[in-house]
Order: C-alpha cells, then structure tokens, then sequence
C-alpha cells in the first residue's frame, strides 16, 4: 500500500503543480509580458514529467527499495530536485510580476 500511496502523493504534487503553474503564467503574462512565457513554459513541461513519472504506479509497486520507497526516480532525489525546480521557475515569474507592478 505505500508505494500506491506515495504515487498517489505525487498525482497531487503534479497537478497542484500543473494548475500553479497555469495561474502563474496567466497572472505574470499580463504584467511581465512574453518574457514570463519561456520560464512557465519549461516549468509545465517539467510539470508533465512529474505527472507521467507519478502515474506509472504499476512500476514503483514493482521496484521497491528495502526502506520501502520507489527505487527509480525517489531513491536517486530525481523527482524532489525537478519539483524544487518548479517551484522556484514559478515564484521567479510572480516574484518579477510583482516587481513590475511596482516600475
């Protein structure tokens, strides 16, 4: 149960990820302009590889480490570092938004 549950941990990671990154880019678009885009771009697409790495539960029950974590892209810190990735992309769009709403 906790490989399924830690899959299903990171569905919600990804799409909470997925509508954040979208809110972001709409929000950012208006006061940034394009140059928001790329950013938001590349922070989407790193969005759909958490989401498919997440769906493929069937793998992660099948290859489980002694400490019962999902030994492909857990047990390497993989999936941590593209989020941390994410993240960071999305609150340097707001954080510029937020700078030229002040110019």
């Amino acid at each position: 149960m906790a490989p399924e549950r830690t899959a299903l941990a990171w569905s919600r990671t990804g799409l909470a990820l997925l509508g954040a990154g979208l809110l972001v880019g709409r929000l950012a678009l208006g006061s940034v302009g394009l140059a928001v885009v790329v950013p938001v771009a590349l922070a989407l697409a790193l969005t759909g590889w958490v989401l498919v790495t997440s769906l493929r539960r069937g793998k992660w029950s099948r290859s489980v480490t002694n400490e019962g974590l999902p030994a492909s892209v857990l047990h390497d810190g993989r999936l941590p570092a593209v989020v941390a990735v994410i993240v960071t992309l999305l609150c340097a769009c707001e954080l510029a938004s937020v700078l030229a709403g002040w110019v």
